[in-house]
């Protein structure tokens, strides 16, 4: 699954953060009204460093579903001035949905 995002800073502030990137964790499970990620996550699925150009910043990760969710958190971070990492992102929830034959999902999961 390929996960892209790209925006751009304020003006003046782009400076006040490093260590840009692009992160995916699990959604719930069996929780269609309940919080966008799964409450037992400690840490991402998968990260992928973000590109910073003057204000714009963009970046992709590709990544491999889990066979039990069908959403995904999805979220840009940066480290602040105060040492923190802070999420940069309004929340975003990616649906996957698998698209092939039976027999294909079958050997997907056995990856």
């Amino acid at each position: 699954m390929l996960i892209e995002r790209s925006g751009r800073f304020v003006p003046g502030v782009a400076d006040d953060w490093t260590s840009l990137r692009l992160e995916v964790w699990p959604g719930p499970v069996r929780e269609m009204n309940g919080p966008a990620f799964d409450r037992t996550a400690t840490e991402p699925l998968a990260t992928a460093p973000m590109m910073v150009d003057g204000r714009r910043v963009s970046g992709e990760l590709r990544f491999d579903p889990m066979l039990d969710r069908d959403n995904y958190y999805v979220a840009v971070t940066g480290i602040g001035l105060d040492g923190n990492r802070w999420e940069l992102s309004r929340p975003d929830i990616t649906t996957w949905l698998w698209h092939g034959t039976p027999l294909e999902l079958v050997f997907a999961t056995w990856r």
